[in-house]
């Protein structure tokens, strides 16, 4: 469905276009969650409410959109590698945030009646 999507392929190459975001940076504070922490939780947040907004979903569904939410989180995994067990700083939370926000947003241009 999204992953498979121009639009997914789009999100890859912004986040790595803004890789050097996770490279380390002493003077910013860092939060104790980890990146990989920061993300699952983001997407689980953003899970719910695509949920929550499409309540006409069949579990069938349900079950493959968290199938995708995951290879997204495999993907990002993989992208981010290294920094993936790092402590989170303030503007990678909100990079990460948006993030997860636009790949929700990629489910809800396919669900929507056309």
């Amino acid at each position: 469905m999204v992953i498979q999507s121009d639009g997914y392929q789009s999100l890859i190459e912004y986040l790595t276009e803004h890789l050097s975001i996770f490279n380390p940076a002493e003077q910013q504070e860092k939060h104790a969650t980890t990146v990989k922490m920061f993300i699952r939780y983001q997407m689980v947040e953003q899970m719910a409410l695509l949920f929550k907004q499409h309540p006409e979903l069949l579990p069938q569904e349900k079950i493959y959109i968290v199938a995708e939410f995951d290879t997204a989180f495999d993907d990002l995994s993989e992208v981010l590698g290294m920094h993936i067990e790092q402590q989170t700083t303030p503007s990678q939370q909100a990079f990460l945030t948006d993030y997860a926000g636009i790949f929700k947003n990629l489910f809800d241009a396919q669900l929507s009646p056309a």
